[in-house]
């Protein structure tokens, strides 16, 4: 029965304790990047945080800044939680800024929400793009821009899609348009999936925000 005891006070303490200690590591860690609102964890039992595994967790943040390599570390460090999600006002990644972002995982499924103004786009390409429009496409997304390919300063159709777990911007209608394909994102943990857009409704004369949402898998989760 002494045995018992013990078992069930250590059960009792690790249930109280343990997903505060698991928050305050997911707010030193987000807010590394940024400012952090708050976070929470969860997991019944909560000795399962021991071993990296738990029900959900939670950050609200600020303003963040950071990579997207560094994104990915966080959905990965965080993969033994079946349900994760990470809200923030503002994000600058890779020299885009993007508000009101909502990452998700669930399970191995991952889905990045974002507010992002259309003439920043360009910035997101590795060809330095000017974008004019997009367009969804139904996974893939289709954007007329203008710049320079392959030495010729042209304005063209561009599809930004999934191939083989990255996510590329392949010129249209060029002769060997495929020579300019370049690597918008790829990380051999986060397998891409499909990319879609919506344009926002417009409330003055500024440029035209969209709601970009991406959607990949987490490999050898």
């Amino acid at each position: 029965m002494g045995v018992v005891g013990v078992v069930v006070v250590v059960l009792v303490a690790a249930q109280l304790l343990l997903p505060g200690i698991a928050a305050r590591r997911a707010r030193e860690r987000v807010g590394r990047y940024g400012t952090v609102l708050s976070a929470h964890v969860s997991a019944t039992p909560a000795i399962e945080l021991l071993w990296g595994q738990g029900d959900s967790g939670s950050v609200a943040a600020g303003a963040l800044s950071l990579t997207s390599a560094q994104g990915v570390d966080m959905l990965w460090e965080g993969r033994g939680i079946t349900d994760t999600q990470l809200t923030a006002s503002s994000m600058q990644v890779e020299g885009v800024r993007l508000g009101d972002v909502d990452v998700r995982k669930r399970g191995t499924a991952v889905a990045v929400e974002a507010t992002v103004r259309e003439s920043d786009l360009g910035a997101a390409l590795p060809l330095r793009l000017e974008v004019h429009s997009l367009t969804d496409a139904g996974g893939h997304v289709l954007a007329q821009a203008t710049g320079s390919l392959l030495g010729v300063r042209a304005t063209v159709q561009v599809d930004v899609h999934a191939a083989e777990g990255k996510l590329v911007a392949e010129p249209q209608g060029l002769p060997l348009s495929g020579l300019a394909t370049v690597t918008v994102f790829s990380d051999p943990r986060l397998r891409m999936e499909a990319v879609d857009v919506t344009s926002l409704a417009s409330t003055g004369s500024g440029p035209l925000s969209l709601r970009l949402v991406l959607r990949g898998t987490l490999v050898g989760s």
